[in-house]
């Protein structure tokens, strides 16, 4: 209220003095107005005009929107590339690298004893060698049958120099074996000289190679070797074989023409040639022969991504009496349907090769003399199958062949031979169909396999001589805390036709020989780095089968020693 007052007070004030103001300035009189009290004066600022103006407007619209949605599947070009996760690879604790090995054995205590001895280089990136001897032999008796005493020694040499683009390096292994045709009745073949039964053969094989490394500056990749070997054996065999072989490759993709609108990213092509020649020289006490085999094998590989495809065009010539030229060419394939997990392959073969002394005796050590020399032909070899792995540690391999083969080499029994008891050679056109399955599993203590074959032979004019239907072998190996490593070996040779010998009326009549099973126990102690044992066990189940006729297998047999390592 007193704020009303004095505003009322201040506005007649405010009207004198306008109207005083008209008179002039020499009259002073006029009407005095005094106001009494205190008071305070209130004030507000001033409402300042905007720079910009705003406007409001008065006219609201109202929206009123009703919709729906549809769902639609759009494809969309966007692919994920998986980053593949870091795996941990668990090694096994490497051996120390030592310069020299030395183990000493014994069997039945009556023969010399087992001895092997390596020595070795320690290996750098310049230069590594060493040698390596091996001695066993075996005193042990068959029923009903005369001595079977052999003994094995093995010599070998080796040495590599490796320099900025090659690698030099040699290699010499020498054999000398000896044993015996123990397979006949002692009762009705009295009185036999020893000597007369006693079989031997020495065998000296060595090669210098010289070899490309992986180097920037290669343009291509090569491998040569010049290789010799000799055979001395019963029955006054001499063989010499003197070749070189080797091969020569580099990568190649033409350009231009269909080339340029395929994705070449994708697509590589690797060419190599493939080569092989060797001169023979073979003779027995009754005859000789020598001849020159020349194998060239061109190919080409082409890689389009998880696809690999390989031709090749290869062609044999042998110079012997009955001479051959021929050249057809090949196909092979693999394609990786699941990479690293299923791979599927397949594809047409052929091969050529010769049959002598030394291929025969590896085969079957008591053959006797006058041997045919043979071109076994390998007309076409198709093959198809699965490999690849279920899980990390186990890989498996599973397929099909289908050979046809001229010449095809089957041993049987010597009737010309006092006791029948060494083999001669007999040839057919065979037919072969086979099955095959092998599976792996391995981790960090455990090594183990199995493989499996059905076979089946069809003749033009012969039976299938030694030639089991089925065959199958198994192994594991156990590594206990870097101890002890034990390991178990089975195998199983199914029934075999063998002619039967002993029919002195039909000397073509055959007999089966039973099927084989057995298995083998060993067991290695490393009680530290220097000083270790080993004990093996052979034939556990001491059955006397006969992988060949009339020659019944050893029974149970132990080997046992010590080793040092250094």
């Amino acid at each position: 209220m007193r704020t009303i007052k004095i505003l009322l007070a201040g506005l007649i004030f405010l009207m004198l003095n306008a109207s005083g103001q008209s008179t002039s300035d020499d009259d002073k009189s006029g009407v005095v107005i005094v106001i009494s009290g205190g008071g305070k004066v209130s004030y507000e600022k001033g409402v300042k005009i905007s720079e910009e103006p705003e406007f409001v407007d008065t006219v609201t619209v109202l929206f009123d929107l009703d919709y729906t949605s549809i769902d639609q599947k759009l494809e969309s070009n966007f692919e994920v590339e998986p980053i593949k996760p870091p795996k941990l690879v668990i090694m096994e604790p490497l051996d120390k690298i030592t310069k020299n090995y030395f183990a000493l054995g014994l069997n039945d205590f009556k023969t010399a004893p087992f001895a092997e001895y390596t020595h070795t280089t320690i290996r750098n990136k310049e230069y590594n060698g060493g040698f390596h001897f091996k001695h066993f032999s075996s005193d042990m008796r068959v029923p009903n049958a005369a001595r079977a005493k052999f003994t094995e020694t093995h010599g070998a040499i080796h040495g590599k120099k490796i320099l900025e683009r090659q690698i030099l390096s040699t290699h010499l292994d020498y054999d000398y074996n000896t044993f015996r045709n123990y397979g006949f009745d002692p009762v009705i073949y009295q009185p036999i000289n020893k000597e007369d039964i006693l079989l031997h053969y020495s065998v000296f094989k060595g090669d210098f190679a010289l070899t490309s490394t992986k180097h920037k500056f290669n343009k291509y990749d090569y491998d040569a070797r010049v290789n010799y070997a000799q055979l001395y054996a019963h029955n006054e065999i001499a063989e010499h074989i003197v070749g070189v072989e080797g091969e020569i490759g580099g990568k190649y993709f033409p350009n231009g023409g269909i080339m340029d609108s395929l994705p070449t990213k994708d697509l590589t092509g690797n060419w190599q040639v493939q080569f092989k020649a060797d001169y023979l020289n073979s003779q027995d006490s009754i005859k000789s022969n020598s001849s020159t085999l020349f194998k060239l094998r061109p190919n080409y590989k082409v890689n389009y991504k998880s696809l690999n495809v390989t031709l090749a065009l290869p062609i044999f010539f042998n110079t012997n009496n009955v001479r051959l030229l021929t050249a057809l060419p090949t196909l092979n394939f693999d394609w990786a349907v699941v990479k690293d997990i299923l791979i599927l392959y397949g594809g047409y073969d052929r091969d050529y090769y010769r049959n002598y002394y030394l291929t025969y005796m590896s085969q079957n050590p008591f053959i006797g003399a006058d041997l045919p020399y043979l071109n076994t032909h390998v007309k076409f070899d198709f093959q198809a199958g699965l490999r690849g792995a279920f899980t990390s540690k186990t890989t498996f391999n599973f397929g099909v062949k289908y050979q046809n083969i001229g010449n095809f080499v089957l041993f049987v029994n010597d009737a010309n031979i006092l006791g029948n008891r060494q083999f001669t050679v007999l040839t057919d056109e065979v037919n072969k169909q086979q099955l095959f399955a092998e599976l792996v599993y391995e981790n960090r203590k455990i090594k183990s396999g199995v493989l499996a074959e059905y076979n089946r032979y069809q003749l033009a004019t012969y039976d299938a001589y030694h030639l089991p239907a089925v065959f199958a072998q198994a192994y594991a190996k156990y590594n206990v805390q870097d101890k002890f490593k034990i390991g178990l070996d089975l195998f199983y040779y199914g029934e075999q036709l063998a002619l039967d010998v002993e029919n002195v009326p039909d000397p073509t009549a055959t007999k089966l020989l039973k099927p084989i099973f057995d298995f083998n126990f060993n067991v290695d102690y490393k009680y530290n780095e220097t000083f270790g044992a080993f004990f093996k066990l052979n034939n556990i189940l001491s059955t006397r089968h006969q992988r060949w006729n009339q020659y019944p297998n050893y029974g149970i047999n132990v080997l046992g020693g010590v080793y040092l390592s250094w």
